[in-house]
């Protein structure tokens, strides 16, 4: 199993957020010992927002 740092995670995604048109870089990060645990890594450049995400109805 491959073990990651979730810091140098960060420092990557906020170097492509900084390269990119769009200000932003993202990954979804497995963890757990069966990869049940699922997390979203979001890195903005300054200045950059994200929209509203319409929630699920059900």
């Amino acid at each position: 199993m491959q073990k990651l740092s979730p810091d140098a995670k960060a420092r990557e995604h906020l170097e492509r957020a900084a390269a990119s048109a769009t200000g932003r870089g993202a990954e979804t990060l497995y963890g757990g010992h069966e990869h049940t645990l699922r997390q979203t890594l979001v890195a903005l450049r300054a200045g950059t927002a994200l929209a509203e995400h319409p929630g699920r109805s059900g």
